[in-house]
C-alpha cells in the first residue's frame, strides 16, 4: 500500500502531544496550509514592491480603455508615452493594445458586438501570455529572478501535493464513512480545487481581473449564476417527478397486477422524462455560453427526417414497443413466448425486451421482430394432463381414478392454495395406435401450472400402478389375416438352428 493511500488513515490515527495536549495530524495539516500562505505573502512582498517601483514609470502602457471611441490622454501621458516608445519591450506591449483597440473599434462600427467581445477577450488573453513570457525571460537573466521562479515552483508542487492529500482525506474519512450525498462530495471537491487554484494564482502573482477586464468577469459571473439557477431548477423538477413516481409505486404496491405494471412502465417513464429534462436544460444553457441553438434545432429536424427514412426498423421498434406496453400485454416477471423464444421477462426498454429462459440463457429481442405475443402467466393458468391407457381398460373406471387423484390434490394443504377450480374432464380426445387419450384440467395460479401438471402426472402414474391400469407403450401386433369362414391361416415358422438350454 502506497503512502498516498495510507495518508488519510495516518492523518486521523497519528497524534502529536504538546504540553500534555494531543493534536491530530489533520490539525497540523490545516496549520501547514496557513503557514504556506504566510510564506507566500512574506516571500514576495519585497519583489512585488520592487516590481511596482519598476513599472511605475511605464504605467501608460496599461492605459485603460474606457470606451471603444474615446481615450483620455493628457500632456503628462504624452511624456510618459515617449518613454514607453523608447523601450523595445514596452513598445511591443503598447502596439498589442493598440491592435486590440482597433479591432474593437472596427467591430463596434460594423455592429458585431458578440464578435467584438470574443475577439477583444482573446487578444487580451494572448497579450497577457506574451507579457508573462517576456517577464519570465527577464527574470531568468538575474539570480534574484531565478530564485523567485524556483521558490514559486516549489510552493506550487507543495500546494498540489497538499490538495491531493486533502481530497483523499475528506473522501475516505468523511464522505465514505458518513454516506453523504454525492452532490455534496463533488461540491466540496470543487471548493477545495478553487481555493487551491486561487492560492496558486497568488503564488504566481496572477490577476485574473486584469487579464480580460472587469466587464468580462461581470458578464461571466452573471452567466454562471444563471446556469447554476437553471441546473438547480432542473434538479428540483426531477426530484419532484421522481418523488411523485415513487409515491405512485408505493400506492400501487397492494395490487400484484398493478405492481407488475408499475415495475414495467415506471422505469421506462423515468428514462424518457430524464432525457427530456436534460435536453431542455442543455438547450436553455447553451445560449448563455454563446452557442446559438437555431442551427442545432434545424439539424435535429433534418436528422429526424433522415432517421425516419434510413432507420425504419428502429422507428418500428419504438412504435411497436409503445403499443405493446400501452396495451398492458407484457409486464416484467411474465413468462412469454415471442420471437421464437420463451422465458421470463427481465427487462423492457423502448427498443428491446429481455428474456431469460429456463436454462438461464438471456435473449434481447427487438420489438419490431415480434408479431405474436404468447403470455402464459396472465391472471391464471390451466394445468392440463392427457394420460393414455390401454384399449383393454374400462374408460369410465379410468376417469373415476383421475377424479380421485385430483380430489387428493385439492385436499393437500401444500398445493391446494394454487388450485382454483375443480377438475374438468374434457373427454377422450384421441384414439391413438396403442392408447386411449383422456384430457383433464383445472384452473391454477399463473406460475404454478407447470408444477401442478408434473405433480398430477406423478400421482396418476403411482395410482395406475397400484390399480394395475396399463399405461401402454408403442408396440406392434402381427396379423396374418382371415379366410371367409373366419379362420386364420397357420403361421409357419422355419427354425434354422435349435439352441439348447446350455447354449
Amino acid at each position: 500500500m502506497s503512502f498516498f493511500s495510507r495518508y488519510p488513515r495516518f492523518c486521523v490515527s497519528k497524534r502529536i502531544q504538546i504540553k500534555g495536549k494531543n493534536y491530530s495530524f489533520a490539525t497540523w495539516y490545516l496549520a501547514l496550509i496557513f503557514l504556506c500562505a504566510l510564506i507566500v505573502f512574506s516571500s514576495f512582498a519585497s519583489f512585488v514592491h520592487a516590481q511596482k517601483e519598476d513599472t511605475k514609470n511605464s504605467q501608460p502602457a496599461d492605459i485603460r480603455i474606457k470606451d471603444a471611441e474615446q481615450i483620455g490622454v493628457s500632456s503628462q501621458d504624452l511624456d510618459e508615452l515617449i518613454t514607453v516608445l523608447q523601450d523595445e519591450q514596452k513598445r511591443k506591449e503598447f502596439l498589442n493594445k493598440l491592435q486590440t483597440l482597433r479591432a474593437i473599434s472596427e467591430d463596434q462600427k460594423s455592429g458585431k458586438q458578440e464578435v467584438t467581445f470574443a475577439k477583444g477577450s482573446f487578444q487580451k488573453i494572448s497579450s497577457w501570455f506574451v507579457d508573462k513570457y517576456a517577464l519570465a525571460l527577464e527574470m531568468l537573466k538575474s539570480p534574484e529572478g531565478i530564485k523567485i521562479l524556483i521558490t514559486r515552483s516549489v510552493l506550487s508542487v507543495i500546494l498540489l501535493v497538499l490538495t491531493i492529500w486533502g481530497l483523499k482525506f475528506l473522501n475516505r474519512r468523511v464522505f465514505d464513512t458518513k454516506n453523504l450525498h454525492f452532490a455534496l462530495k463533488y461540491a466540496s471537491d470543487i471548493v477545495i480545487a478553487a481555493v487551491a487554484l486561487a492560492i496558486l494564482l497568488l503564488i504566481w502573482d496572477v490577476n485574473l481581473f486584469g487579464i480580460v477586464g472587469l466587464s468580462v468577469w461581470k458578464q461571466l459571473i452573471i452567466s454562471l449564476l444563471f446556469i447554476g439557477v437553471i441546473i438547480v431548477v432542473a434538479i428540483v423538477v426531477w426530484w419532484i417527478i421522481n418523488t411523485y413516481l415513487t409515491k405512485q409505486e408505493d400506492h400501487l404496491s397492494g395490487d400484484q397486477e398493478l405492481t407488475s405494471r408499475a415495475n414495467t412502465l415506471f422505469p421506462l417513464l423515468r428514462k424518457i422524462l430524464r432525457v427530456v429534462l436534460i435536453v431542455v436544460t442543455i438547450l436553455i444553457i447553451l445560449p448563455e455560453l454563446g452557442v446559438s441553438i437555431t442551427p442545432l434545432l434545424a439539424g435535429a429536424g433534418i436528422l429526424g427526417i433522415a432517421i425516419g427514412f434510413g432507420a425504419q426498423t428502429l422507428v418500428k421498434d419504438f412504435i411497436n414497443g409503445f403499443v405493446i406496453l400501452a396495451e398492458n400485454t407484457i409486464n416484467v416477471g411474465d413468462w412469454v413466448i415471442l420471437g421464437g423464444h420463451d422465458g421470463e421477462v427481465e427487462g423492457l426498454s423502448n427498443r428491446t425486451i429481455r428474456l431469460r429462459d429456463i436454462y438461464g440463457n438471456v435473449y434481447n429481442i427487438p420489438w419490431s421482430s415480434i408479431e405474436t405475443v404468447n403470455n402464459q402467466t396472465r391472471e391464471f393458468g390451466y394445468a392440463v394432463v392427457e394420460p393414455g391407457v390401454a384399449y383393454r381398460e374400462n374408460i369410465n373406471e379410468v376417469i373415476e381414478v383421475i377424479k380421485q387423484v385430483a380430489a387428493e390434490m385439492q385436499h393437500d394443504p401444500n398445493i391446494n392454495q394454487d388450485i382454483w377450480s375443480d377438475l374438468q374432464i374434457l373427454g377422450l380426445i384421441e384414439l391413438d395406435d396403442s392408447a386411449v387419450i383422456v384430457r383433464a384440467r383445472f384452473k391454477t395460479s399463473p406460475f404454478n401450472r407447470w408444477f401442478l401438471e408434473r405433480e398430477f402426472r406423478k400421482r396418476l402414474k403411482l395410482k395406475f400402478d397400484e390399480l394395475g391400469i396399463e399405461i401402454p407403450f408403442p408396440h406392434s401386433t402381427v396379423y396374418f389375416g382371415q379366410d371367409k369362414q373366419g379362420n386364420a391361416p397357420p403361421a409357419r415358422l422355419n427354425i434354422t438352428k435349435e439352441i439348447g438350454p446350455e447354449g
